[in-house]
């Protein structure tokens, strides 16, 4: 008597990926800068709600100083008696700019080590940023125009810095920017100043 063949196993087919890891993968920006002679880029990592999850769910800091982001008018060696210009930390370079957006609360600024062995810094924005900052950005990527980061101190007696100046090459639609392209010192100390800390922050690892 024949023995009924048994139907073939039912294919479980590929895991799913996690929603964490799905949102990581996301890249939608990049910005070129120069910082102390080394070039980099910016990259957006898309995420659904900037408090959770990408970061642990950890609730916005509020920034010791503000960070402004504003767009370049024009660029000039310093000094620059009579404009408003806002000076680079080297005192070498006067920026013009235009009106931009503050950011007073981030999810997270911290240096990155890339799988090439160079570093970024990764800055998360809260979410009551993110708008207003995604619209500024949207503004700038058709023309690739440069957007200065600004320490923004909110007495106006003491002075603004520009910290860096990134070209903007393509849109924004997520709410952290990485910057790349960095050593570890470099990426480091950027980390420091946006944060306004002392201490040197640990470098995560690159997402997958």
């Amino acid at each position: 008597m024949d023995i009924p063949e048994e139907p073939p196993t039912a294919d479980p087919g590929e895991p799913k990926a996690s929603r964490l890891t799905t949102i990581v993968l996301i890249v939608s920006l990049v910005l070129v800068v120069i910082v102390a002679g080394v070039a980099g880029t910016v990259a957006v990592l898309m995420t659904r709600n900037p408090d959770a999850p990408l970061f642990g769910g950890t609730p916005p800091q509020r920034l010791a100083v503000p960070v402004h982001f504003a767009p370049v008018r024009e660029t000039k060696p310093a000094p620059c008696p009579g404009d408003p210009a806002v000076l680079d930390e080297e005192q070498t370079t006067c920026y013009l700019l235009e009106d931009g957006v503050t950011v007073a609360a981030v999810q997270r600024v911290e240096p990155v080590r890339e799988k090439d062995g160079t570093y970024s810094v990764r800055i998360a924005v809260a979410s009551g940023f993110k708008e207003r900052l995604v619209q500024l950005m949207d503004e700038l990527a058709p023309e690739q125009r440069q957007v200065a980061v600004v320490l923004a101190p909110e007495d106006p007696q003491q002075p603004k810095t520009v910290l860096v100046a990134p070209v903007v090459t393509q849109p924004m639609d997520g709410d952290s920017l990485s910057i790349a392209g960095f050593t570890q010192q470099d990426a480091e100390t950027l980390t420091t100043r946006l944060l306004g800390t002392s201490s040197s922050p640990t470098p995560s690892q690159p997402t997958t």
